[in-house]
């Protein structure tokens, strides 16, 4: 899910038989092929344009869901582009994810979600826990400069546009009551 350039499809391509990358994004389709090729997985791995909200439906299972989903809080009505737009609060792709895998696991499937978070991630984890599934959560760091980040995200997003931006989304990150960014690995089965 999220797969991106591919890599967390090669590290994975190299325990498991069959790898199945999914992402929105038709370039970081394209991107994760070649990575897959250059790295020789690419005859067991296999990548499609799937946009999460159609997986609900799926029919297809899997013994391991791998993420990392886009996370940047991003404000109404402002184009960002679709590498790192997690909705307005940053969780929209997050709680997608996390709502479908009782539809994409396997009976003793496990997934694995490398997050990144604005907000306590515990209310999103609360739905599998009450489902019984098992959560471990790891956290692996917080980022506390805020400022440094918006600047960094902003200018690499809108490099002619980045002073006028960098006011928009720190307001907005002010308003949403954002103060750092914590990184997670999560666990469920």
């Amino acid at each position: 899910m999220c797969c991106g350039c591919g890599i967390i499809g090669v590290v994975c391509a190299n325990k498991a038989k069959q790898v199945v990358g999914m992402d929105l994004n038709s370039e970081a389709i394209r991107i994760a092929k070649i990575n897959a090729a250059l790295n020789s997985v690419d005859t067991k791995s296999y990548f499609r344009i799937r946009d999460l909200t159609n997986l609900n439906r799926s029919e297809e299972r899997f013994d391991v869901v791998c993420a990392n989903p886009p996370y940047l809080a991003i404000p109404p009505d402002l184009s960002y582009p679709i590498e790192g737009n997690g909705g307005p609060d940053g969780t929209q792709v997050i709680r997608k994810i996390l709502g479908g895998l009782p539809n994409w696991l396997n009976q003793s499937g496990e997934a694995f979600l490398i997050l990144k978070s604005f907000v306590d991630i515990d209310p999103l984890l609360t739905p599998l826990l009450e489902a019984d599934y098992e959560v471990k959560k790891t956290k692996l760091y917080t980022f506390g400069n805020l400022k440094q980040f918006i600047r960094t995200k902003v200018q690499d997003a809108y490099p002619s546009d980045h002073d006028r931006l960098e006011k928009i989304f720190s307001h907005h990150y002010a308003v949403l009551g954002v103060s750092h960014i914590d990184y997670y690995i999560i666990q469920i089965h």
